[in-house]
């Protein structure tokens, strides 16, 4: 199965990214499905690339027959992907999954940002000094009731999702407004800053 994913993943990418074609093709490259209940047709692919001198992270929507969608760093294309395969957000369990999944795989590689669900997902520096090992303290006490995982609530014919993500050094609280048919509305409020964060997972 590998095999043949490769090659139609390969394939479907030489007209979008003819680098990404090449390195989905490459050995060092492993590739996996990643969960998207809420499509019916697509499969998103996470390719991950394992150059020791620069490892690659890239997220692609495909299915036989279609146009392939390069989502990384892309998020119209997410839109674009969902639209095509007809998607229906119609509970907040799905819209929420389909607002973090969004948040995964258009992020930026060029920078650390990762999705948290609790401050136990917070990646702290274990080299603090004695300021920042208060600064981390109040953090969690601040935020262990704040930070929750991703819920979705119904609004108005919509759905309202709310997540947390660390961005470099910063928490940011995501609003995202999901409606039926996926399209997407992100409202970003940063809650902290220069935090004495790791600088790469």
């Amino acid at each position: 199965m590998q095999a043949n994913i490769r090659k139609q993943l390969s394939e479907a990418l030489v007209d979008v990214d003819e680098e990404y074609a090449g390195l989905v093709a490459d050995s060092m490259t492993e590739i996996e499905v990643y969960p998207t209940p809420f499509l019916k047709h697509y499969k998103i692919y996470k390719v991950e690339h394992f150059n020791p001198h620069k490892p690659i992270l890239f997220y692609v929507g495909m299915t036989p027959g279609k146009p392939a969608y390069l989502l990384t760093n892309n998020p119209e294309n997410y839109v674009n992907l969902t639209r095509s395969d007809a998607v229906v957000i119609n509970s907040p369990q799905l819209a929420a999954n389909y607002a973090t999944t969004y948040l995964e795989v258009t992020r930026s590689m060029s920078q650390l940002f990762y999705l948290v669900r609790s401050v136990e997902e917070v990646e702290f520096r274990t080299d603090l000094a004695d300021e920042e090992a208060k600064a981390k303290a109040s953090f969690l006490q601040k935020y262990r009731s704040v930070i929750v995982p991703p819920s979705g609530r119904q609004t108005n014919g919509s759905y309202k999702v709310i997540a947390y993500v660390i961005r470099e050094q910063t928490l940011e609280q995501h609003s995202i407004t999901v409606s039926e048919k996926g399209d997407i509305k992100t409202d970003i409020t940063i809650l902290e800053q220069d935090l004495p964060l790791v600088y790469g997972l």
